[in-house]
């Protein structure tokens, strides 16, 4: 009985967390082989990467409507493209087109239905196509809707359907993500990127992970703000072994924030082991290393003392004149500690 409650509980636990599922191929949304096993659901995150182009046809089939059990959040800086009688996406969705990405509206007569609590977004250097005219409706309130009067409606502007209420604003992103790249620096990772218009940015978060699903933040550096082009970088010092696989949260002044939608991925090699020794040490201690690698000591308020390339094998240091206290040794990523004494 206890195992049956746990393999139910585990299924629920699984339907309650969204996934993210991004598009490896050009291909049809309810297709799984154009996400790599699995079609997005309505709590997923549906990543449409460039150079992708994704179709999904909701149905011509006599109806006036046609239901889409569509993704929590659909973002596209490839191209996804809409086809169908009138779509009506049922579940709340927040569609972000990024910079270089295209929505196509191919629907038979150019109008969508939105759920209430959804949002359209369109950013800086995306644009929002279609063979007529787009409108978006607010699914509880046909009335309540948004008309383009132009077959090409380039970013940024944002339509947000909420309650009863459809609206229209031009201001969606804080920025606009030019590149994001990085490269190793011995056992360290350096990341780099560039922005554009700058609005109501506040800072941003680098987070990292090893299987491109969980991740965790490692840094923050704060926005500049300003219109023009912003170049920033961050270094991980703290690289784990494997695929370290790194993203941008950006954080806009009012709270929000958006994924900017380039990966970067970085390998580090497995390392070897040091050893240090002895502790306490009055006048030299011993570093026994597996590799050519860069070693540095640390004081207790984190500044470094020493740091040279020392070669594998076992090499001296001098401490005599270090101070009395804790010491840290730190080579790729791994740390070990001594103490210093006088007597």
């Amino acid at each position: 009985m206890k195992k049956i409650l746990l393999l139910l509980l585990l299924s629920c636990s699984t339907k309650m967390f969204a996934a993210t599922l991004t598009a490896i191929t050009d291909g049809n949304w309810s297709t799984a082989a154009t996400w790599g096993g699995s079609v997005p659901q309505a709590t997923d995150i549906a990543i449409i990467p460039a150079g992708i182009t994704v179709t999904h046809n909701v149905g011509i089939n006599g109806n006036m409507f046609n239901n889409w059990n569509n993704a929590g959040t659909i973002r596209v800086t490839g191209k996804l493209i809409l086809q169908g009688t009138e779509p009506v996406l049922i579940n709340p969705v927040a569609i972000e087109i990024l910079s270089g990405g295209e929505f196509r509206d191919e629907s038979q007569y150019g109008q969508i239905y939105l759920n209430p609590k959804s949002t359209f977004k369109v950013f800086t250097g995306a644009k929002l196509t279609s063979n007529i005219e787009t409108i978006i409706y607010n699914k509880t309130n046909a009335n309540s809707s948004y008309s383009f009067s132009s077959t090409t409606v380039n970013g940024p502007f944002n339509v947000t359907v909420s309650g009863s209420t459809t609206t229209f604003s031009t201001v969606v992103l804080p920025l606009t993500l030019v590149s994001f790249t990085g490269k190793k620096l011995n056992v360290n990772n350096v990341l780099s990127w560039q922005t554009q218009s700058e609005i109501n940015a506040d800072n941003f978060l680098i987070e990292r992970s090893t299987d491109g699903k969980d991740y965790q933040t490692v840094g923050k550096v704060t926005a500049k703000g300003t219109s023009g082009s912003n170049n920033y970088s961050f270094t991980d010092r703290s690289t784990l072994n494997g695929d370290n696989i790194y993203r941008l949260k950006i954080s806009d002044n009012d709270g929000t924030f958006t994924h900017g939608d380039i990966l970067v991925s970085l390998k580090r090699e497995s390392l070897g082991s040091i050893n240090v020794y002895p502790s306490p040490a009055k006048e030299v201690v011993f570093i026994n290393s597996e590799k050519n690698e860069l070693v540095t000591i640390y004081n207790i308020e984190g500044k470094s003392v020493f740091s040279k390339n020392l070669k594998a094998g076992t090499n001296s240091i001098d401490v005599s004149l270090f101070k009395d206290g804790v010491y840290f040794v730190e080579q790729a990523g791994q740390k070990k500690s001594f103490l210093k004494v006088s007597r």
